[in-house]
């Protein structure tokens, strides 16, 4: 049939020029859609999406970024593989259909990532940060926090910026920040106060650092809550008073409800 001779073009063309890599990761992508999809069975999602293979689109970026990426693999040009990798987790497979394909992709920029001795490590945070946000995605929060501090710690004293402007310390903070106050709630649920103390601790810290005064604002109040739970109100009372003044300055009415709440709950 006329979709599976572009296919078949496709991978003669890569077999022809010698990219004997690309062929088979795409043949593997391909065999592994099918997989998938046998696997959730008819009256899923992806029962209802084509198949790769009759994606002539897909496959022509497919077979575009895997050749270059292999290219630059065989020239030692680790940083191109890499963007390259990432052209197809980021662009490529932006939809939602394609989560899988994208997040094989962050998975192949990661083992790249490793390899480049170029750039000061600056692909190797970013690429701890989408492995991050993929671990986080999927409930993962431990393994996400690891990866979300080593992002941290190869950002610290640089000045690399993402695409908006932000520099990826602070986007590591803000991870740090949130994926600490996810843990500490699990550990509240638990009854374990004082870790939860430590990780809110540690989830200020963040907030602080990354500057955005919302987020030490919520963080306080957390921080609050917990010694409340712990049975320390004083401490909690002073930190809710640092909290109010947070909110005050934001005119951030719904944060301050909250913190007069909390506040009257201790008190009465």
């Amino acid at each position: 049939s006329n979709r599976n001779s572009y296919k078949k073009n496709i991978c003669i063309d890569m077999l022809r020029q010698g990219y004997h890599e690309s062929f088979s990761e795409l043949f593997t992508l391909i065999q592994k859609w099918n997989a998938l999809r046998e696997a959730a069975g008819p009256g899923s999602a992806i029962w209802q999406q084509k198949s790769l293979e009759e994606q002539p689109d897909k496959l022509d970026q497919l077979c575009h970024f895997l050749t270059r990426a292999e290219a630059a693999q065989r020239a030692g040009r680790y940083e191109e593989v890499y963007d390259n990798q990432l052209n197809l987790a980021y662009y490529c497979f932006s939809d939602p259909e394609d989560k899988w394909l994208s997040n094989y992709f962050y998975e192949q920029c990661f083992n790249t990532a490793q390899l480049i001795k170029i750039d000061g490590g600056k692909r190797e945070a970013q690429a701890h940060a989408n492995m991050g946000l993929i671990s986080e995605e999927q409930g993962h929060v431990m393994k996400a926090a690891e990866h979300y501090e080593v992002f941290y710690q190869l950002t610290e004293g640089s000045t690399w910026k993402d695409e908006t402007g932000h520099t990826y310390n602070s986007l590591a903070c803000e991870h740090l920040w949130r994926i600490y106050t996810l843990l500490a709630d699990k550990m509240l649920e638990n009854k374990e106060h004082q870790q939860a103390i430590k990780t809110l601790i540690k989830a200020l810290k963040m907030a602080k650092e990354g500057g955005d005064k919302m987020m030490e604002g919520e963080a306080t109040y957390y921080l609050s809550l917990a010694y409340h739970f712990a049975g320390e109100q004083q401490t909690a009372l002073s930190i809710l008073n640092t909290s109010v003044k947070i909110f005050t300055a934001l005119c951030d009415s719904a944060g301050l409800g909250r913190a007069y709440t909390a506040i009257a709950k201790i008190l009465v």
